[in-house]
């Protein structure tokens, strides 16, 4: 599942070079406008958006947004400029998850730079605030779940400031509200099966979550807000869903394989960090089924251990390759990539938005990155 087909690498350039300066574009400038409902002209509130500009521009592919505005593109739309504007929303909310969620994992670090919620504790400290290490650490926190909301806030206009009529941008605020609480579910089952024995966590339940919040967040939810934008049909509806759940799902997959198997030069993480982490992902879950007694006594005592060795790293490989796992995972996420793009295949959609979703999808499954 390695290299890039010419399909794939033409929605690739696409994406890079018309979708993402235009979205940064128009990100930036809806920050900076934050400014003018500064109550007060207070410094700290400048502050703020200084950081919220920090943080949401330092990188992605804005691939999501870049739905929004090809399932527009499908089914006929032809505003490119207010599909734009609207494609931010999702870009936004990407901001204030990814905000909240290095606060649940306790990262220190994103995209390189240090997490919001860091950024405020470094900026308590050389301001000379005297409190205790932990209190630092738990003002930080509150402040960055507070900006976290402030983006949230400014999200929701993002989506109903464009020139498209209102009763299309309710339904498409109804469809981005049942996105985001798909999410939320998926983040709560996601975080209790950390809690759970690997053992007792099953196949269903690995793919329910990536099927929340890969398939719903990042697939088939922009694509359906950018068609509802559109004046799409219940069944034009229909054939994105029917393109971005298995596709996302097997993104997904292919991500965590990646996660273990990766290229760390390409990658940019090391390829045991998942292990590190012990995350419940279908690789760990299908090579427990399937070890000897032997093989899972060892994989459990890798998996998780913050101290593993690259040589213990190698040997967890090892018995995911011998207990078949990594080959059921490859033939899954192939079968479920080829269901997805067999629905956009059959759509009588737009040449050209077709065109980018069946390339964007072979990048998706085949990428090394």
């Amino acid at each position: 599942m390695l290299g890039l087909t010419p399909l794939a690498e033409k929605a690739i350039k696409k994406l890079k070079e018309v979708h993402k300066p235009e979205i940064d574009k128009r990100l930036r400038a809806a920050l900076e406008k934050e400014r003018e409902y500064i109550p007060n002209d207070h410094p700290l509130f400048h502050d703020v958006i200084d950081k919220l500009l920090d943080f949401n521009m330092r990188g992605g592919k804005r691939l999501r947004p870049s739905f929004i505005v090809e399932g527009y593109r499908c089914v006929g739309g032809k505003d490119m400029d207010a599909i734009y504007d609207a494609s931010l929303v999702i870009e936004g909310s990407e901001a204030w998850l990814l905000i909240h969620d290095d606060i649940m994992d306790d990262d220190t670090l994103r995209r390189g730079k240090p997490t919001m919620h860091v950024m405020y504790e470094n900026e308590l400290k050389k301001r000379g605030v005297q409190l205790p290490p932990e209190k630092l650490k738990h003002m930080g926190i509150s402040l960055g779940m507070t900006v976290g909301d402030l983006q949230a806030v400014l999200t929701y206009e993002w989506l109903t400031k464009p020139d498209f009529p209102r009763e299309l941008k309710e339904k498409a605020l109804q469809r981005y509200n049942l996105v985001l609480r798909l999410t939320c579910y998926g983040q709560i089952l996601d975080v209790m099966a950390e809690t759970m024995p690997p053992e007792e966590i099953k196949e269903e339940d690995v793919l329910l979550i990536h099927s929340l919040k890969t398939s719903a967040y990042t697939l088939w939810g922009p694509l359906q807000i950018g068609a509802i934008l559109g004046n799409a049909t219940d069944k034009q509806l229909e054939i994105f869903y029917n393109y971005g759940y298995p596709l996302g799902i097997a993104f997904q997959l292919q991500d965590d394989i990646l996660g273990l198997f990766g290229d760390v030069k390409k990658t940019g993480k090391p390829a045991h960090s998942d292990l590190k982490e012990g995350k419940r992902t279908l690789l760990i879950i299908k090579a427990l089924e399937n070890a000897t007694p032997e093989q899972k006594k060892r994989l459990l005592e890798i998996w998780g251990n913050k101290n593993l060795t690259d040589e213990d790293a190698e040997e967890a490989r090892e018995i995911v390759r011998e207990t078949g796992s990594l080959d059921y995972n490859r033939e899954l996420a192939r079968k479920l990539a080829e269901e997805g793009m067999a629905a956009m295949e059959a759509a009588d959609f737009d040449p050209e938005g077709k065109e980018y979703l069946l390339g964007i999808a072979e990048f998706l499954i085949n990428r090394e990155v």
